[in-house]
């Protein structure tokens, strides 16, 4: 059985397993231990692919669930400042993700980063509204989905 799925003029084959492939492709790994935070082949030069699977995958709710869990494991201290763009990309980028039932621990993985995130970068967040609206658009986006941690840090930040 194949499906297709149209994205900005282009289609998409999507059979079996396309999903575990895109996770894998997307370096997200269930080995990889808690408390890995960085991942000797991972460098800063690879924002560039992260953007741009943001924005041509980002309707796949994998891809939300992959990058959120790369951003908790080996992208964390690469990534920890642009991470913030690719999940707020994606959830802006694509409504319809607020309707899809996402992958298990999604929701986890996103309010483990943000929750991360906001800790490390409040000056930067209550000083910059640009990122400061990013980071209100993930936690908008954690409330509908039924998250009290992403309710109450957004009751702190604003």
């Amino acid at each position: 059985m194949l499906t297709i799925i149209k994205n900005i003029n282009t289609v998409v084959h999507i059979g079996y397993g396309y999903e575990d492939v895109l996770a894998t492709f997307l370096l997200y790994s269930p080995f990889w231990k808690e408390n890995t935070s960085q991942w000797h082949s991972l460098k800063p030069q690879n924002n560039s692919f992260y953007i741009a699977v943001a924005n041509r995958l980002g309707y796949n709710p994998t891809t939300l669930f992959a990058i959120s869990q790369v951003l908790n494991t080996v992208g964390k201290a690469t990534f920890i400042e642009t991470g913030i763009d690719w999940i707020s990309d994606i959830i802006t980028n694509n409504p319809h993700l607020y309707d899809k039932t996402l992958p298990e621990n999604t929701l986890y993985y996103i309010e483990e980063y943000i929750f991360s995130y906001t800790n490390s970068h409040i000056d930067i967040i209550q000083t910059s509204i640009p990122i400061k609206r990013k980071v209100i658009k993930i936690l908008d986006f954690l409330i509908a989905k039924g998250s009290t941690m992403g309710f109450l840090l957004k009751e702190e930040l604003i």
